[in-house]
């Protein structure tokens, strides 16, 4: 019976070790994906601004923090007429864009 016991403790042992590898692999996997999401993020924050950047050049014909504003309110008004709600209760804190990136181009 000792024999026994001792053989499932060393599975025991065994499969602990395994579950340990599988979750440090795991871990890095997952630390991996997030890092893939936060530059994918970060690139289509670029874009957005980009194409920002884009439309206030087509209708003011520079880019400038005035320029922005104005596109900006334009854009929360109308997204207020066809919505009903206020730009804060559409857009996360995260999404909403900054001049930073304007000013540069």
């Amino acid at each position: 019976m000792e024999e026994k016991i001792q053989k499932w403790e060393e599975e025991i042992e065994k499969i602990t070790q395994r579950q340990k590898e599988m979750n440090a692999k795991y871990t890095e996997q997952i630390r991996e994906l997030r890092k893939k999401i936060e530059s994918a993020k970060q690139q289509l924050l670029v874009q957005n601004n980009e194409m920002i950047a884009d439309a206030v050049r087509a209708i003011y014909g520079e880019v400038t923090e005035e320029n922005i504003e104005s596109f900006k309110a334009t854009m929360q008004s109308l997204l207020e007429q066809k919505t009903g709600s206020t730009p804060a209760e559409e857009v996360k804190p995260e999404q909403q864009t900054t001049g930073s990136y304007f000013q540069q181009r």
